[in-house]
């Protein structure tokens, strides 16, 4: 899949506060911030560090953990973000919190941490591991449930005095835990794991992926309810359960391996990941790749789109040179409308779009691009 020039840092990590502010994290320091939801802006972090995880509390406060017992705090919705004293040197993979107050984060060597003054202090608590944690869910400000390496979970409902062992069913790593709600969660890992809870992660039973060839490392897990997830690989797959995971099907979308992903309605998500992959999925037709770029056009520009001819999904790729109003369509050869792929403003910057039609007949198409003044039209080969 085509993506944005410039640094090719990967982001690891993407979280939403509602449809159109979040904040995305990777290597060397980055963080972005969308307030619309389509465009983002790069923010001050101070550091060169690698960010892992960012835990979004509301529109104006979030928290960041990373490497070498890097914490970050902002409670200016990112226009500063102030570094907090962890008191390790441990990797922290995640933060979990219940709100700006009450957080816990996790890390290398069995690492858990807890505040309860918005980050002031931070005390090392107990795990009784010593393996790298590398996902947390904090339910409220008594139960909070871990998951890590050889399959680990640890779950306490004392707010970190102790840390009881879960049983999970399985010794490989998990990497990313979410609940819906007090009792329904996911946990997913290395060699294709996904595990399932239905009493607040007491209990763990083995689900099975939609991913039949290879067994990829699931990086991410994301419901937006009891019944509808997603669940991003290693190579790019994406697969999407309907039916709280008792069956998952593998999605035809061309995209880069993605480290996370995050959802705020069925058909509305983001995704994060290698190469400076931060993309939106929208309507289950389009993954447009929308970060501003550090080498910004001279000109505007409508690429060929890739794959083409193409079957069942393309890549259209286009430069901005300054901030624009965009349209992109798709015509029959005809001349009638039968797709919009944008509609909106965006910010000077190298973009794209993915076309993948779902009900049109094999042929030739033609998709047109307009910015401000600018218009350009080339021609797409649908392979049926």
């Amino acid at each position: 899949m085509a993506q944005n020039q410039g640094p090719t840092i990967a982001f690891l990590d993407i979280e939403f506060f509602n449809a159109t502010t979040g904040w995305a994290v990777g290597e060397l320091g980055t963080i972005l911030k969308t307030n619309d939801g389509l465009t983002w802006q790069e923010q001050v972090s101070n550091t060169q560090r690698y960010l892992y995880d960012v835990e979004v509390i509301d529109a104006n406060t979030a928290w960041i953990a990373g490497q070498v017992g890097t914490i970050l705090k902002t409670s200016t919705a990112g226009t500063t973000w102030s570094p907090q004293t962890s008191g390790t040197n441990w990797d922290l993979n995640a933060i979990t919190s219940v709100d700006v107050n009450t957080a816990w984060a996790v890390g290398g060597q069995g690492t858990i941490l807890k505040t309860t003054n918005g980050g002031a202090n931070w005390d090392a608590l107990t795990s009784g591991s010593v393996l790298p944690l590398h996902d947390a869910h904090a339910f409220n400000a008594n139960t909070v449930v871990v998951v890590g390496q050889n399959g680990t979970i640890l779950r306490t409902t004392d707010g970190g005095v102790t840390w009881p062992s879960q049983t999970s069913g399985t010794t490989n790593t998990l990497f990313d835990v979410h609940f819906v709600d007090a009792n329904t969660g996911w946990a997913v890992g290395a060699r294709n794991t996904i595990i399932k809870t239905t009493n607040g992660g007491t209990t763990w039973t083995p689900q099975t992926s939609g991913i039949t060839t290879g067994t990829p490392a699931l990086n991410a897990v994301h419901f937006i309810n009891a019944n509808t997830g997603w669940i991003v690989a290693v190579g790019g797959i994406i697969q999407k359960t309907t039916n709280g995971g008792a069956t998952w099907s593998v999605l035809n979308l061309p995209t880069p391996s993605l480290n996370a992903i995050y959802f705020t309605a069925a058909e509305t998500g983001w995704g994060a990941g290698v190469i400076g992959a931060v993309l939106k999925f929208s309507g289950g037709t389009t993954a447009v790749s929308e970060r501003t770029s550090d080498q910004m056009p001279v000109q505007f520009i409508l690429r060929q789109n890739y794959p083409n001819p193409f079957n069942p999904s393309t890549v259209i790729s286009f430069e901005l040179p300054v901030s624009s109003r965009v349209t992109l369509k798709v015509f029959d050869v005809n001349g009638r409308e039968v797709a919009t792929l944008i509609d909106g403003h965006l910010a000077a910057g190298n973009h794209s779009a993915m076309f993948k039609p779902r009900d049109l007949a094999g042929g030739i198409y033609f998709y047109q691009i307009t910015a401000g003044q600018f218009s350009e039209t080339h021609k797409a080969v649908l392979m049926k």
